[in-house]
């Protein structure tokens, strides 16, 4: 009873100092509601036909054409367009434009709809936010709100700005533009899951302008976000949401004990703080691991860095690697980031020059510092960028990864590109 007693009263302040930890972060941490531009974001959404991020009830395709007088809608194009991106992303040959759109998908921008507006929406107002508030999130984990529909929007936006491109490239730069301010919102979240869309959304967007150029000098500095980081900090927020929603079910469970359970109830609560103690405990070993190290080390896979809490607790004994597996992507992103910036860096040289240049400076990498970019200019006056090391942190790892290589041919004008040097 003693040794009981005693183990009880250390588990007891062991949680009560996590508890305060747990509240001071989480205190901290952005919390934010749903505002009006969120509001008339979901209503545009919503007359697109690509749904809504509350998940309240919406029209069908069908009404949604009638509608809009739409001959296509989103739904018939859906699948089309994400075939189309995913073979751009891996495109590593340079092209004077990238392969047309599929025709359905022409037809689709060219109807009378109310993107035009949708886009103003975004560009002319501040960036939409959505309900986080740690309190319901502990009493309810399950995302309240969905970002398909940004998804979506996303790659209709960027899609228009390619189709634009051509004829009017400071139109086709307001849809990125548009398209960006999507990913920004969505990254300015503090959780898990928001920070692993925004990767997603940032990289589609960022291997597309190694093939197209568009005005302004700001993609530079944008490609440059540390996702290692964003990921680390979204981690260390999940961390302390799960472990507070442990200790809220916990306690209901508990409420609804009756008297004549009283020593079962004790035993049985002693047992889950501490497992839910020890799976913080685990978590943060997990996390700590990530700290300093660098994608390109070896024995960088997901099956190297798995959470292992005690053997006497009941959570995630087979060792679980999913948040090895998002620090990695993050890492894989920034990675690929690097390329596309190395890209219009050499664009850049090259408008300055007339042709590409001889030589690339700064290639080493900063998410891998010990690795240099490999930069060549061929004798018929294209050139080769890759990175100079094989991405072994891909073996088993599954995911839409982006190429760590660009190829161009002899550097030609592109009359569509608009100067930026006054």
């Amino acid at each position: 009873m003693i040794a009981l007693a005693s183990g009880a009263l250390l588990i007891q302040q062991r949680e009560y100092r996590q508890d305060v930890a747990a509240n001071d972060f989480l205190n901290n941490a952005a919390q934010t509601s749903r505002n009006s531009v969120a509001e008339q974001l979901d209503n545009q959404l919503q007359q697109l036909g690509l749904g809504r991020t509350d998940g309240q009830s919406q029209s069908s395709p069908a009404s949604d054409s009638e509608n809009n007088n739409s001959s296509i809608t989103f739904h018939e194009i859906n699948a089309s367009l994400s075939k189309y991106f995913q073979k751009q992303r891996h495109t590593t040959q340079h092209q004077t434009s990238l392969e047309p759109l599929p025709s359905a998908v022409t037809e689709y921008l060219a109807q009378p709809q109310d993107l035009h507006e949708i886009k103003r929406l975004i560009l002319d107002n501040p960036l939409p936010t959505w309900e986080l508030q740690v309190s319901k999130l502990v009493r309810d984990p399950q995302p309240s709100t969905s970002f398909f529909p940004l998804a979506n929007l996303q790659r209709v936006l960027l899609a228009q700005g390619l189709h634009l491109h051509a004829e009017t490239p400071e139109v086709a730069a307001e849809s990125f533009e548009a398209a960006w301010r999507l990913t920004d919102a969505i990254a300015a979240r503090p959780d898990l899951l928001s920070q692993m869309l925004a990767g997603i959304l940032q990289q589609q967007q960022a291997t597309l302008l190694r093939h197209i150029e568009l005005p302004g000098e700001q993609w530079q500095a944008r490609l440059a976000r540390d996702q290692q980081q964003a990921i680390l900090q979204a981690l260390t927020f999940d961390r302390w949401a799960e472990y507070q929603t442990l200790q809220y079910q916990q306690n209901q469970a508990q409420s609804a004990v009756s008297a004549s359970n009283a020593w079962q109830s004790l035993i049985g609560k002693q047992y889950l703080q501490f497992s839910r103690l020890d799976w913080l405990a685990a978590r943060k070993r997990n996390q700590s691991k990530f700290v300093g190290r660098q994608l390109c080390d070896s024995g960088t896979t997901p099956t190297q860095f798995p959470v292992r809490p005690n053997r006497l607790n009941s959570f995630g004994q087979k060792g679980i690697t999913i948040f090895a597996q998002e620090w990695i992507k993050a890492s894989d992103r920034m990675l690929s980031a690097e390329l596309t910036q190395k890209v219009i860096q050499a664009k850049q040289l090259a408008r300055i020059e007339g042709q590409w240049p001889q030589q690339l400076p700064k290639l080493t990498s900063q998410v891998c510092p010990k690795i240099a970019w490999n930069y060549e200019k061929e004798a018929d006056g294209g050139i080769r960028l890759w990175f100079d090391q094989s991405a072994h942190w891909r073996v088993g790892l599954t995911g839409d990864f982006a190429p760590l290589s660009y190829e161009a041919g002899a550097f030609q004008v592109d009359v569509s590109t608009v100067s930026t040097d006054g």
